[in-house]
């Protein structure tokens, strides 16, 4: 019995992966400058540059989170017909990963270890969720 490859739309799922990504970091970050002006981690009149830092460090490897998640939720859907849901968590724990490899394989850790996994966590989401609209939005 055949069964017809649903459609994986590349592009799409690149760009709403991306978006999702970057979605998390800018959650992130206005959680993130806050939290260091309150413990007095940064002074006042550093505020735009400590946003500025943690927006030029996260949202690179967030991006590279994104697109490979979007890459191997494409091979997913593609290889083995996989449901919307499940490409979606193949794209999220694939985002995921990437900032957990960075940050406890490369011992890269910008931010505090609360918000470091609040990351992590919040860059799978993002991503599972620009994959998920990406097969429900055709």
């Amino acid at each position: 019995m055949t069964v017809s490859v649903p459609p994986v739309r590349p592009l799409a799922r690149l760009i709403f992966c991306a978006l999702g990504s970057l979605t998390a970091v800018a959650l992130v970050v206005i959680v993130a400058v806050p939290v260091d002006l309150l413990t007095g981690f940064v002074a006042g009149d550093e505020a735009l540059l400590v946003l500025a830092a943690y927006l030029r460090l996260l949202a690179p490897v967030s991006l590279v989170g994104g697109l490979l998640g979007a890459a191997l939720g494409m091979c997913s859907r593609w290889l083995s017909a996989t449901s919307p849901l499940g490409t979606a968590v193949t794209a999220g724990v694939t985002g995921a990963g990437v900032g957990a490899l960075v940050t406890f394989g490369l011992l890269w850790a910008p931010l505090s270890a609360v918000l470091q996994v609040v990351w992590i966590v919040l860059l799978g989401l993002g991503v599972g969720w620009g994959s998920w609209l990406t097969d429900r939005l055709r």
